[in-house]
């Protein structure tokens, strides 16, 4: 995934919902950094809460859980402007999308 640009940055290379890739190309990327059983996810929140029910509802599931802080991404300026959506999934997919580029 890129990492220029910033979090309202979108071009080629750089992430988006996966939708305007063919299905193929989408089951290669999110399994080729993972073993074939385990799945890599970054979860772009840094609350301890959440950190703590997403390992919970997780547990058990093939799934390697990452958070902001276990890869070292130091918290930004602009990281608050993430959460300026209607919803609480437009604000998810900034977050995502935020972290997808710097990850």
């Amino acid at each position: 995934m890129g990492r220029a640009g910033g979090a309202g940055a979108a071009g080629r290379g750089s992430f988006h919902d996966g939708l305007d890739r063919p299905a193929a190309t989408r089951r290669q990327a999110m399994t080729s950094a993972a073993s074939p059983s385990t799945m890599k996810l970054l979860i772009a929140t840094r609350n301890q809460g959440k950190i703590r029910e997403m390992r919970d509802l997780f547990a058990g599931l093939p799934f390697d859980l990452a958070f902001p802080p276990d890869r070292f991404l130091e918290r930004l300026p602009d990281e608050p402007d993430l959460e300026r959506g209607t919803s609480f999934a437009e604000n998810a997919v900034a977050k995502a999308r935020y972290f997808a580029k710097r990850a």
